[in-house]
């Protein structure tokens, strides 16, 4: 009795981890699936340098396989190595920039340039993950702004922006007017346009944000009709660069 006990304990045992195939049952060529990888994919290992600003290490990068789940740091040089399938997609996160995604095809070295995020926190978060030491940084983005951009990290608001900018411009609560008399009984309310795009508020706009700001109150401001009547404040954000 207790040998057809063990028997039917070890039988049980075996069922509760089914096997669908054994390497012993599987035909010469046939590939092998393997967990977060699609069958008929082969593993690889890529290299490559993560940059900022063209040409800036950035260190601490996470670099990830979508396919495999596999993950990989850069170093202080930008390099890194990751093992993942020949067919995947690489996801670059680092805080204060942009993620990124590359679709692998038939290279084996990646070199990413990472954009800047530009939000209000973007500087810190750079900093504090390690990825790019504070002086060369703002070394970076001093030379950057430098080509035909402004530096308008330095504002509390959008409105202090303009207040110092626009001699001919007023801010009125939240709104931004002329200080031109174009009207005795309309608003002197000017038409907001940013990226390209006609807005009703601008207060949600950080400083650092900011590319590029310019007001229009000649004949160019006739495209938008009447709206355009009391000027167009033009915003361009450096995400839309």
């Amino acid at each position: 009795m207790s040998g057809f006990v063990n028997i039917l304990l070890l039988y049980l045992s075996f069922s509760a981890y089914p096997v669908n195939i054994s390497l012993d049952q599987q035909k010469p060529g046939t590939p092998i699936s393997v967990a977060g990888i699609h069958s008929g994919q082969s593993m690889l290992n890529i290299k490559g340098v993560i940059t900022a600003f063209d040409k800036i290490p950035l260190n601490n990068v996470t670099v990830r396989s979508l396919e495999t789940g596999n993950t990989a740091k850069s170093d202080s040089f930008g390099r890194f190595s990751l093992d993942c399938a020949d067919k995947d997609i690489i996801i670059f996160t680092a805080a204060g920039f942009l993620e990124q995604k590359v679709r692998l095809k038939k290279f084996k070295q990646i070199y990413i340039n990472l954009k800047y995020a530009y939000t209000e926190n973007s500087f810190d978060e750079a900093v504090e993950s390690n990825h790019i030491s504070e002086r060369t940084l703002e070394n970076a983005l001093s030379r950057y702004h430098n080509k035909g951009q402004r530096d308008y990290r330095n504002y509390t608001s959008i409105y202090e922006i303009i207040q110092s900018e626009f001699s001919t411009l007023k801010i009125v609560g939240t709104e931004v007017h002329t200080v031109k008399t174009t009207s005795f009984y309309l608003s002197q309310q000017v038409l907001y346009v940013v990226d390209g795009m006609i807005v009703s508020d601008i207060s949600y706009i950080s400083p650092i944000e900011v590319a590029k700001i310019e007001f229009v109150d000649d004949a160019t401001a006739a495209e938008y009709g009447i709206r355009g009547a009391n000027g167009i404040l033009k915003i361009t954000l450096r995400k839309s660069l």
